[in-house]
Order: C-alpha cells, then structure tokens, then sequence
C-alpha cells in the first residue's frame, strides 16, 4: 500500500548514473589525499540530491575501498531511505560536527548536486564536495567538481537497471523472445545453407539472425537508444558483424562447394 501511495523517490536515467561514476574516481582520490589522520566518517546527506543516487553511491564506494571507516546510517536515515521520505533540510555544518562526534567519528563528508543533467545524448554533472574535521571544527578539503559525457549506449550498469521507456516486465519479455527465436533462425539459417538457394536468400537469413544477435546482446548490458547518436552506433556496430558474419559464412560455403 505504501508503495502505491507513499512519496516516489526520483531514478535517474542510465546517462546521468554514468556520469557520476565517472565522476567519483577523482574525488577518492582527493579525499585520500586531504584525509590526514582522520578514519571514522560520517557521509551526510548531499543538498538537492534527490534521488539519493549521489550520496549512497558515494558511501558505497568508500565502504568498497576502505578509505575511511563510514559510520553506519542512522535509524531515522534508514526509515527515511526506506519509505522514500525526502531527508529534510540540510544542517549547519556545526550540527553536523556534533553530531558526528557523538557518534564517535573523526570527520563529516558532506556536499551539494549542483547540477546533474542529461539531454540529447549529452549528460553533465556538476558537485560540491566537502570534508571537514571533528576535532578542530573546521572544513580540511572543499572542492567543486563538474564532469560532461557524450552518450554512445546509455547502457546501464547492470541488468537491474531500468531502460527508458520500458518497466522489468517488458524487457524480460524482450529477452526471452529473443532468446527463443535464437534457436529457430540458427536452424532456418543452417537449412537455408546446406540448401545451396541464392546468395540474396542466404544474406537476408543471415541479416535478420545477425539483427536479432545484436538485439538480445543490447537487451543483456541494458543499452538504452535515447539518443540518436546512440541508434547509429548500434546500426553501425550491427554492419559490423553482419560483414564479419557475411566474410566467415562465404569462407564456410566455398569449403563445401
């Protein structure tokens, strides 16, 4: 019931997920450099991070890497996260430094999405990264950093992520039938050969197999063709194979002839 009528959390489209993860690699870097001897840290909410995306991806990679020990969520963070509930205004950063230091941690992550964007294939991310030190109360690193993409496939990073336009239902949907005429072009495609009809019949079994080939494989990295840059890639990597396809089946029939 909550789920249908309870508040909706944002999702980010597979374009503006990249760009942040192309973003992230540089700033562990300068946090591992303005870390000092701080190890306990408490990640805050990002300011306009609606999704929650920005922060939690940020959390998790830190977790992965072992930079800092990151204090576990509190429970009313993890009831907001869970009901989808907005986490309310950013604190003062003082209020936070309390806050962390109740919580035993040496420092406070915090920051701002300035902008985080994509249109027409072209994706931005723009953030504000802050660091600032329990002890002394005071801000040790402060960086903005901004990031651009061009999308080629907006893939996603992983099959549970969702493709415009379609829900999970429909591309499995998509997958298995793919996957089921797989076999049944592989077999009309064989009979079609070992008939010895035309060439024009034997390209045009081959370019719809290849066609299909290439379908099922975007459908498995979740490639998203919301650009038309991104349509022309998939067409010209699909000439591609269907030409491979073409060179290795003409080598294969004059074996038999």
């Amino acid at each position: 019931m909550w789920r249908e009528f309870g508040p909706r959390r944002p999702r980010l489209s597979p374009e503006r997920r990249q760009v942040v993860q192309a973003l992230l690699p540089e700033v562990l870097r300068d946090l591992h450099r303005a870390r000092g001897g701080m190890r306990r840290l408490v990640v805050a909410p990002f300011i306009n991070d609606t999704t929650g995306y920005v922060t939690e991806f940020l959390r998790e990679r830190l977790e992965q890497t072992g930079l800092f020990d990151v204090a576990d969520r509190s429970l009313a963070e993890k009831v907001r996260w869970k009901l989808n509930l907005s986490p309310g205004p950013a604190e003062p950063l003082d209020q936070q430094l309390a806050r962390a230091r109740r919580r035993g941690a040496d420092a406070v992550l915090c920051g701002e999405v300035i902008a985080l964007e994509s249109l027409d294939g072209q994706s931005l991310c723009r953030l504000r990264v802050t660091l600032a030190g329990v002890a002394d109360e005071g801000v040790r690193f402060e960086k903005i950093y901004e990031t651009k993409q061009t999308a080629i496939f907006g893939g996603a990073a992983g099959l549970g992520e969702e493709l415009p336009g379609l829900n999970p239902t429909q591309r499995l949907l998509g997958w298995a039938l793919a996957v089921l005429l797989l076999p049944i072009l592989t077999v009309t495609f064989i009979r079609q050969v070992l008939m010895r009809e035309s060439n024009w019949a034997n390209f045009c079994a081959l370019a719809i197999y290849t066609t299909v080939d290439g379908l099922l494989a975007a459908l498995l990295v979740g490639a998203s063709f919301a650009s038309l840059t991104a349509g022309l890639v998939f067409l010209g990597l699909l000439g591609l194979a269907l030409l491979y396809n073409v060179t290795v089946m003409t080598q294969v029939l004059r074996t038999m002839a």
